[in-house]
């Protein structure tokens, strides 16, 4: 039986309409995103068919001499496309959300499973915001990180933070590239694996996000995420899985398809959940383990659902919160960076392994 055939497709995407796979259609648009550009071309596609007055997204902007997550409500083709590419730190939407309920029109929000959340409580009390939010598009989310992480991988690059003029975390084809550009006009470039190899160990991991259960933005509209598909690796176009959770979303999506906007095709649910199977056993399943492990490590994770601890939740467990709690003391985290990046690949390794079945 395949995996996640045995729980049915709705207790890993939630309550979903259609599933689909694929990417923007136009290259320009495909260039510049860290997946396969699906939210800023149905952004785009939203807006320049009358369907939103601007959508409320989020980028990266140097700000008195160090990069901060900036959310803004964009207006055009341009400003879309400037907030393309992940932010992989913690950043709060709320106070944007209230900003939107003064203005006039109807608004996309692009946010994270949380964020989401959130926002559909304040739209239960605040039926002037519920007016103004027209679509909600959700982002896969793993987990976030403290700014402090990406401060101390500039320091350990030696890249001087007040020099940056524009920062991607990731971008090109599969895991992607990260992206400097200083004052002085150099520009560097890295493997994004020099940043990602330590948001793989969880450090500096937002405390929430250890008690998370939803990766698939379940309070969405329309769910988008990366397409981690082995016969999709050397593609020359990145994927995306992006799903809608309603006849609305998927009308609109089969609509950009017929025009080009989008370049895919409905896709199995099995497919998505293949695509995103490690990330998804973490919060469904592997959270049973992280609570029972937490207090070894004087921590808490709350967790009060159905699932049951296995053996590899457990071993799981307790060696994603291991990083996260060294992580806690600036020494630790300092001591971990200084160590060569190789070292940590069997232990990250090991991590992924106890959530693969």
């Amino acid at each position: 039986m395949p995996f996640g055939a045995r729980e049915g497709p709705e207790y890993w995407l939630g309550r979903f309409h259609q599933c689909f796979l694929g990417y923007a259609g136009d290259e320009e648009v495909r260039r510049g995103a860290a997946s396969g550009g699906a939210v800023s071309a149905t952004l785009i596609w939203l807006l320049e068919t009358g369907r939103i007055d601007g959508a409320l997204v989020s980028r990266l902007r140097p700000r008195q001499g160090r990069l901060e997550p900036e959310a803004f409500v964009a207006r055009t083709r341009e400003e879309i496309l400037s907030a393309q590419t992940s932010i992989y730190l913690d950043f709060p939407l709320a106070p944007h959300f209230l900003r939107l309920e003064k203005l006039p029109g109807r608004y996309a929000v692009v946010a994270l499973p949380c964020q989401l959340a959130h926002l559909r409580k304040l739209e239960q009390t605040r039926p002037n915001l519920a007016d103004r939010i027209a679509y909600r598009l959700g982002l896969l989310c793993g987990h976030t990180s403290s700014r402090k992480l990406l401060d101390k991988l500039f320091a350990k690059k030696g890249i001087p933070q007040d020099q940056i003029e524009d920062f991607a975390f990731r971008k090109g084809h599969w895991r992607g590239r990260s992206y400097v550009r200083l004052s002085d006009g150099r520009e560097i470039t890295f493997p994004f694996l020099h940043f990602g190899v330590y948001q793989n160990l969880w450090l500096h991991c937002a405390p929430r996000c250890l008690s998370c259960e939803d990766h698939f933005a379940e309070q969405s509209d329309m769910s988008f995420g990366d397409a981690w598909l082995p016969e999709l690796k050397r593609h020359p176009a990145k994927h995306s899985i992006f799903l809608s959770r309603s006849p609305e979303c998927t009308a609109l999506i089969e609509e950009m398809l017929a025009e080009g906007a989008l370049a895919g095709e409905k896709a199995d649910p099995l497919t998505l959940i293949r695509a995103q199977k490690r990330s998804l056993i973490y919060h469904k399943w592997n959270i049973a383990g992280r609570r029972r492990v937490a207090p070894l490590l004087g921590m808490n994770v709350a967790y009060d659902g159905p699932h049951r601890a296995r053996w590899n939740d457990l071993v799981g467990g307790f060696l994603f919160l291991l990083p996260v709690r060294l992580s806690r003391s600036d020494r630790w985290t300092d001591l971990l960076m200084r160590l060569p990046r190789p070292l940590f690949y069997p232990y990250i390794a090991a991590m992924k392994l106890m959530i693969n079945f």
